[in-house]
């Protein structure tokens, strides 16, 4: 039971930038107290405020278990040569609005280490996002998982959720091309 409690509530947590600026904030104000006794208790408050928050900002990213849903929409193969579009669709299930980094694992044959989509969503929001990948050899291509990572407006913390299974598309010679010019043989041109 303490693994999957690790595996639920801290495996898929990571601190971000702001929460060790924030801290950094604290240790400095906690030096000016050492040299500038006016300071008084403020470093003392800044600890208390900086722990209540991170806390709440905790509480509200694991409250759901299901925050943030995505499923990936990709043709049943591909055409080799062509653009071919990627579709994913995200809702987010939150009762306030998160901001959500989604990268996608593109089959290595691509050669992508792009496909990162940084958004906003409000409570409730739907999302469709589009990209094209372009395949130049035939054969079979991996996707893999989906992942994303939500933070709250507090962002001392991101959660990310793993999404959908991988998934092998095949590629075919360029089909999309050879409907184009069957339609031109059936209109004479």
């Amino acid at each position: 039971q303490l693994k999957t409690f690790f595996k639920k509530y801290i495996g898929s947590l990571f601190i971000t930038r702001r929460l060790y600026a924030a801290i950094i904030c604290c240790i400095v104000l906690f030096v000016f107290r050492f040299f500038f006794t006016w300071v008084g208790n403020i470093p003392y408050l800044a600890v208390l405020i900086l722990v209540i928050a991170a806390v709440y900002d905790y509480m509200l990213l694991f409250y759901k278990s299901k925050g943030i849903f995505a499923a990936r929409s990709v043709a049943d193969r591909l055409s080799n040569g062509d653009e071919n579009t990627v579709r994913i669709d995200v809702e987010n299930f939150y009762n306030y609005a998160v901001h959500v980094e989604i990268i996608d694992e593109v089959p290595h044959q691509f050669q992508k280490r792009d496909v990162l989509f940084k958004l906003s969503m409000a409570a409730g929001d739907r999302k469709i996002l589009k990209y094209n990948l372009r395949p130049v050899k035939r054969g079979n291509y991996e996707f893999g998982v989906i992942n994303i990572y939500t933070k709250t407006f507090y962002g001392f913390f991101s959660r990310r959720y793993i999404v959908g299974e991988p998934v092998e598309v095949p590629v075919y010679p360029s089909y999309l091309q050879l409907r184009k010019y069957q339609l031109m043989a059936m209109s004479n041109r």
